[in-house]
């Protein structure tokens, strides 16, 4: 007994998903929609399934990024042609982002009078340590580190200046 097949995308003519343990891609346009061929269920089973779909499909692999298990295909209502999007994009860094925020509003924050200084300090100390988070998952994802290093900076420099007494630069 077959089970049912789990379509990942369609095209004009194949369709590409898994069945009965492999990766396959089907003849759409046909009567009974034949298998046209099957790969292993694993990542080297999805890039060659993958690459024969757009090969099959007549779509230009160079102009898209890497394939992965996540990849989807869309077609376009008003063109036939297909785009690939996917996860292969950097996720955002929440935590860089995050501390930069922080960074500024608080350098901002630290310019005014007598509020500045208490507000000032505390939104400084929580750059640092946001920052400080997010500079570290930017260097495992590649997202967000100027932001973060921006986010340091501008902690580090308003504690600095909140900390030395009758100064108040920033």
């Amino acid at each position: 007994m077959s089970e049912q097949a789990r379509l990942v995308a369609t095209g004009n003519t194949f369709a590409i998903g898994s069945i009965d343990g492999s990766y396959a891609i089907w003849n759409i346009t046909q009567q009974g929609r034949p298998v046209v061929t099957k790969w292993p269920l694993d990542g080297a089973g999805w890039q060659a399934a993958a690459a024969r779909f757009f090969q099959l499909e007549g779509i230009d692999v160079s102009r898209h990024e890497p394939y992965t298990q996540n990849s989807t295909v869309q077609q376009t209502a008003n063109r036939r042609d297909v785009h690939v999007t996917g996860q292969a994009t950097a996720n955002p860094n929440s935590m860089a982002t995050l501390g930069g925020a922080l960074g500024i509003i608080g350098a901002l924050v630290s310019l005014t009078p007598v509020i500045g200084i208490g507000f000032g300090l505390l939104l400084g100390v929580l750059a640092i340590v946001f920052s400080g988070i997010g500079l570290n998952r930017a260097d495992h994802t590649g997202a967000g580190r100027g932001l973060a290093i921006l986010g340091l900076v501008l902690g580090i420099l308003t504690v600095f200046f909140k900390l030395i007494p009758g100064i108040n630069l920033l």
